[in-house]
């Protein structure tokens, strides 16, 4: 049937012949590989292997079980019982008991009598705590009975349907084949038991059982049959033996176990072995222990290489231990020791339950795989999906075509190769591994076939006659796998593919262009996901709930070896081999790198090769077939490993060495340049090229062996190349340019490593560090861009002259940043030393003088200090109207400066039409979707609100808040700004509800971009508590006031006129509490402040005086409140007066 493997569509056939219970089977496994698909979310993360693949190959041991001829034959329901319990007994690990507690609740009921030590509180499928995990696996076969029950009641839609297919009669029995399959006492087991129904299922339980303890513990080497024995003799697998085979035990403490392990298994074995034991296992072969005499079992181990000791092994009960000692001593197996479970019965004859199979055996048939199944083969899900689904696609055409998983040297490819043949071993009947590393391995191993095949002429001297024969053969016949390993060389297997084939063909290369055999499915590994690698070294170094700084150590370790299986195995090889800390492991890594990774004693029959000596060999023939493509992999040694651009090569390609610089010279009319340059490196897999974007990825452990293998001054020359070319490459930071200064930063912040790694302090590198700082700047990354505008600046003053321009630049940048972080100080002798080398060595009207004017007014307004903000506004904007085009955006820069500064003055009708005309000149200059635009934008909608024109203003923020989202980002603090005003406009027209919001968002913006004390987050603090106030919340109101009140006094200083608005909000608040005796100090202060800052004739300190005055009344001080109300009337007629003027 569709959807089953040919082993469980055998039992099918053999076994099941109503098609109502096939078609439930198919329905139910159906539904199992949709829950335990591998994108599907996981309740229970650390446990062993469970989901659908799990329980195909538990159905190749039920299979093989099934043969053993029991003295009553199972019937159609109880095969039925037992393929169902296959698919669903481990269903209760997807149990989501916090979303449906209703199956927790059944499965507590006194039938099933699950016990839970704690109470869940995960909030999501993802969330559930270690502990929480542990509770669920502790009961997951009576949460499966349950999970069962729930869904046959309905009361799921999507999955009910199902379970509803089970025959009514069925669905107790099954439930109970679920609940007893974790644990069936051999008390349980009544004489009865042949013919007593609920004995009967019982047995089916049992059954189920045993196959999945074959499987779970490794696949043919059968360490989970042997803790069974060991640990439970009282269990289900005794039970099955005992009571359903011919054999008429007398005692079943008379089953004997043979199991052959080898040293990649030992580990998972290790809780058997105390650790002086372990140590005998170094010098010797071959090892029997007959540990568990009682029991009579026997466990083979194989200690070819070194086994290191376990240090979780658990000690063995003190009166085995003479017994061990001795058969240590005795021990002197053959190396092709087989796997066997035998019994015996009353009369001691051997009866066979599993029949011998060497260790280099697979499934039925004939199979030459030179390796053992890899225990530690970690995640890789999606590419062996993948590979299967090439290949059995071939299924459907007449002839099957060759499919080649491919990449980097150590990605992986070979293991997961040997991890596809294990687990789709079932669905051949032969399967055959070649060696393609030259002509002679393959002939060597075609031989080997032709002798495992008994074909003719298997001793035939001409080794070409066998080839063909064999070649025959796979042309003739089917259900064969062919893996083909290693065919970095493609030439060397043209003349070795089957013609015609029938079965199927997976090679590995490194190689990713096949052409001439007529590949075209490829398969493409790359690096590790970051789980599946910290997985893998988990296993790998056999840790086990490491703490949390271990944990942090250990995602960073593996981020440092690019998630590269070839290197993760060599790094856990030494921690596991010296017990070293992931934490220590990293420290030393960082500092010892290569050197470190190469020390590690890897299984050379898993991995023959490390890192540095399986990618030398390619770099060779890289250099031996073009050296220009050669000088560009030593170029990209030294960029960020990741997407790296074209432009690097074709802006800078005059830095990078005259065979760069000749074969890019004429890039700009032949675009192709860079594609060939870059073919015979991708072709080895070296690197990962991106087409569509013009970018390439190479693996920073490449990069690592490419500068380990060169001598200093040859990484100082490439590292001095690279700088140069990056710099070429990097343009203007203007937003115009910003996509490619987005490509370029990553690899102008590794460039920045090499600086300072090698002293690289010249005029390029400082050019470059100052373009990255400003655009990390511009980007809102103030804390990244610091250290870069500073080295800048240093390596300027080292490198030029006292009054070169280019320091201007510096001073001029680092002094932005810091006016935008709030450290006015710092910036101010930054703004006047960069205006002060301007004037020396500029024309008076240069635009970049106008330029240092500008900024430095900016500060000068934000100090309010408005007479010399004024001033050197008026001078920029003169300088800029002078000598640039009446429509340049830095006439409109100017413009809105001196806006600026008269609506802080109250000049409102003075501020608007420069903020209209900055406005247009912009629009119509850099485009309707600008951010500059979404700032006079938003400048001009503040003005309109300021002259009570609030529901103008509103158009104008929300376009100035969507342009300045899409250009900047939804985290940029001016993004925060928009936000804000678009709230006061809220405000104003009475929508508080829509104003809290966006200050509450607002707020959280700017705090994270600019640091819970700017003055911005001070702005944010009063604003919101205005909103609060409308809304009756006072407390949460007065908090927020005074908390913004402190950060302004801070930031600014106690006399600056944002500390008088704040003063006056909180007076006024506390006058509309009542709290009359509260807000008249605050008003005191306010006044003085304003006073002092805006002027006695400003509307902003008429308007505070006359709020004063209201106090004054609402406390009977009528005297008082009349003397000021008269001021405010003067000072009115006064600002009437000038304004008529």
């Amino acid at each position: 049937m569709p959807g089953f493997t040919k082993v469980e569509n055998r039992i099918l056939q053999k076994y099941i012949s109503d098609p109502k219970l096939s078609n439930s089977l198919a329905s139910i496994r159906g539904v199992m590989e949709s829950i335990w698909a591998n994108d599907a979310p996981r309740i229970v993360q650390n446990y062993t292997d469970h989901g659908i693949e799990h329980s195909e190959r538990i159905a190749y041991f039920v299979e093989k079980l099934l043969q053993v001829n029991p003295d009553a034959e199972f019937s159609e329901q109880e095969i039925y019982l037992l393929l169902a319990g296959v698919y669903l007994h481990d269903i209760g690990m997807q149990c989501d008991v916090v979303e449906y507690p209703a199956i927790k609740e059944r499965a507590e009921d006194e039938d099933l009598d699950a016990k839970f030590d704690k109470e869940f509180t995960a909030e999501t499928t993802n969330g559930y705590s270690s502990e929480e995990q542990n509770e669920i696996r502790k009961n997951h076969h009576l949460l499966s009975a349950a999970w069962i029950d729930y869904l046959y009641k309905g009361n799921d839609p999507e999955l009910s349907p199902a379970i509803k297919s089970l025959p009514y009669d069925l669905v107790d029995d099954l439930m109970d084949v679920c609940k007893f399959h974790s644990k069936l006492p051999i008390s349980d087991c009544p004489d009865s038991f042949n013919s007593d129904p609920n004995s009967r299922k019982k047995m089916v339980a049992a059954l189920l059982r045993f196959a999945d303890e074959l499987d779970i513990s490794n696949t043919r080497v059968n360490i989970g049959t042997a803790k069974i024995f060991a640990i439970y003799p009282d269990n289900s697998v005794y039970w099955w033996l005992h009571n359903y085979t011919k054999v008429n035990f007398v005692d079943p403490n008379k089953i004997r176990l043979k199991v052959h392990l080898h040293p990649e298994d030992f580990e998972s074995y290790g809780s058997f072995v105390r650790e002086e034991y372990i140590t005998h296992f170094k010098s010797k072969n071959q090892l029997v222990l007959d540990a568990l005499v009682e029991q009579n079992i026997s466990l083979v181990i194989d200690t070819n290489s070194d086994v290191v000791a376990h240090k979780r092994a658990e000690k063995f009960p003190p009166e085995i231990t003479a017994v061990l000692d001795k058969k240590i001593q005795e021990s002197d197996l053959s190396p092709n020791s087989q796997i066997q479970v035998i019994a015996k019965n009353s009369d001691s004859k051997p009866i066979e339950i599993l029949p011998p199979q060497t260790i280099k055996e697979v499934n039925e048939g004939i199979s030459n795989i030179p390796h053992l199944r890899n225990p530690r083969f970690t995640g890789r899900e999606d590419k062996l999906k993948q590979i299967h689904e090439a290949l059995i696609s071939n299924n459907a055409v007449a002839l099957s075509q060759p499919v080649a998983v491919c990449g980097l040297g150590g990605i992986g490819k070979t293991q997961t190769a040997i991890e596809y043949t294990y687990r789709y071993r079932d669905e051949y009947g032969f399967i055959f591994w070649v060696k393609a590393d030259s002509t002679d391995s393959i002939i060597s191993d075609y031989v080997g076939i032709a002798k495992s095949l008994n074909l003719p002429v298997k001793n035939d001297s001409d080794q070409n006659t066998i080839v063909a024969a064999v070649l025959n053969w796979f042309r003739t016949n089917e259900d064969w796998l062919l893996i083909i390993d290693n065919a970095d060389d493609p030439s060397f297997v043209k003349d070795f593919l089957p013609p015609s084939p029938k079965g199927h063909i997976l090679l590995t290369s490194r190689a990713r262009v096949f052409d001439a055999l007529g590949i075209t499915s490829l398969v493409e590994m790359e690096e590790m996901y970051p789980d599946e690698a910290k997985n893998f070294l988990l296993k790998r170094t056999a840790r086990v709930d490491p703490d949390q700084q271990e944990i942090e150590a250990l995602e960073k370790l593996i981020h440092e070896l690019g998630y590269l299986p070839l290197a993760l195995e060599q790094a856990g090889a030494y921690i596991y081999a010296n017990n070293s800390s992931f934490k220590d492991y990293l420290i030393s890594y960082k500092k010892r790198g290569l050197k470190l990774l190469e020390k590690s004693l890897i299984d050379k029959s898993k991995y023959p090769e490390s890192i540095s000596t399986t990618w030398l060999m390619n770099f060779d023939e890289v250099k031996k077939n073009s050296e220009v493509s050669a000088d560009i992999l030593f170029a990209s040694a030294f960029l960020n490993p990741h997407k790296i651009p074209a432009e690097i090569f074709c802006k800078g390609a005059e830095k990078l060495g005259s065979l760069i610089s000749a074969e890019f010279s004429d890039v700009d009319t032949d675009p192709l340049v860079f594609d060939e340059v870059l073919k015979p490196l991708w072709q080895y897999s070296l690197i990962d090229r991106d087409a569509g974007c013009h970018t390439y990825d190479i693996h920073r452990l490449v990069q690592a062996v490419l500068r380990d293998g060169m001598k200093n001054d040859e990484q100082y020359l490439w590292a001095e190349r690279v700088i140069k070319a990056v710099n070429c490459a990097f343009p203007e930071v203007e937003y115009k340019n910003w996509e490619l200064c987005d490509k370029l930063l990553p690899h102008a912040l590794t460039c920045a490593e090499y600086i300072k790694q090698w002293g690289l302090e010249t005029e390029e590198s400082s050019k470059l560090l100052n373009a990255s700082g400003s655009y990390l700047h511009k980007r809102a990354r103030f804390k990244e861009s610091e250290p870069f505008l500073k080295s800048s600046l240093e390596i300027r003053k080292k490198v030029l002259e006292p009054e070169h321009f280019d320091l201007s630049e510096s001073f001029n940048n680092l002094a932005e940043l810091y006016k935008d972080l709030a450290r006015y100080s710092e910036a101010e002798p930054l703004y006047a030393r960069a205006l002060e080398i301007r004037e020396n060595v500029l024309n008076p009207d240069n635009p970049a003088i106008a330029e240092s004017l500008n900024n430095l007014a900016e500060l000068f307004t934000i100090l309010a200090r408005y007479s010399e903000a004024e001033s050197l506004c008026v001078r920029a904007l003169e300088i800029r109207e002078n000598v640039l085009n009446p429509d340049d955006p830095d006439i409109a820069e100017s413009l809105s400066n001196l806006a600026g500064v008269y609506r802080d003055l109250g000049r409102y009708s003075e501020a608007e039409p420069l903020y209209t005309r900055a406005l247009g000149i912009t629009e119509k200059a850099l485009g309707p979707e600008h951010p500059d635009v979404g700032t006079f934008l938003n400048n001009l909608a503040v003005v309109y609100q300021d002259l009570g024109r609030s529901s103008e203003a509103e158009p104008l923020n929300i376009r100035s808040l969507r342009i300045t989202e899409k250009a900047l980002g939804p985290e940029h603090p001016i993004v925060g700004t928009c936000l804000n005003n678009l709230a006061l406009v809220y405000q104003d027209l009475g929508r508080s509800s829509e104003a809290e919001s966006l200050n509450i968002r607002a707020l959280r913006i700017t705090e994270k971009a600019l640091g819970p004390e700017h003055p911005d987050v001070g702005i944010r603090l009063n604003n919101l508590a205005g909103v609060y106030q409308d809304l009756g919340r006072s407390s949460e109101a007065e908090s927020l006031y005074t908390r913004a009140l402190g950060i302004t006094e801070k930031a600014l200083g106690s006399e600056h006129p944002d500390v008088g608005i704040r003063l006056k909000n909180l007076a006024q608040f506390f006058r509309n509490q009542n709290k009359y005796l509260k807000a008249r100090p605050y008003y005191e202060r306010a006044i003085k402040v304003v006073e002092k800052t805006k002027g006695e004739n400003s509307l902003d300190f008429a308007d505070l005086l006359k709020s004063y005055a209201s106090l004054l009344n609402n406390m009977k001080r009528n005297r008082e409140a009349t003397r000021i109300s008269k001021r405010v009337t003067k000072i009115r007629s006064n600002i009437k007066k000038g304004n008529e003027k």
